[in-house]
């Protein structure tokens, strides 16, 4: 496995039958780095290849989202507080917490966004 960021221009990063992951402290925001995948027998020929970049802005959009998310959340235990008792409205929150928190320890651990 190799990768470059321009042309011509290539570090190797892993070599023979590895698997798994490695960590990459050099990768800096907003570069395209090509990330190519070589046989052993053909050394000069890619098998496959992909282009990535790390976008700052993806992460300033994804924080937006979950501020949103947890303002509307706040918004619905203030309706809810404005039509039953108080100790009701947190009991029931109480129980929805801790019934997504067995969903969330069932579910298989991969990477995702929300």
């Amino acid at each position: 496995m190799r990768v470059s960021t321009s042309p011509g221009s290539e570090k190797l990063l892993s070599k023979g039958p590895s698997a798994g992951q490695a960590e990459i402290p050099w990768i800096t925001d907003s570069v395209t780095y090509d990330f190519r995948l070589y046989a052993a027998s053909q050394p000069g020929n890619p098998i496959d290849a992909v282009k990535v970049k790390r976008d700052l802005d993806s992460v300033s959009a994804i924080l937006r989202k979950l501020a949103t998310e947890a303002k509307q959340g706040n918004i619905f235990v203030k309706m809810a507080l404005n039509y039953f008792p108080e100790e009701e409205v947190y009991r029931r929150l109480n129980e929805l917490n801790a019934a997504e928190g067995e969903i969330i320890q069932k579910l298989e651990l991969r990477p995702s966004l929300h």
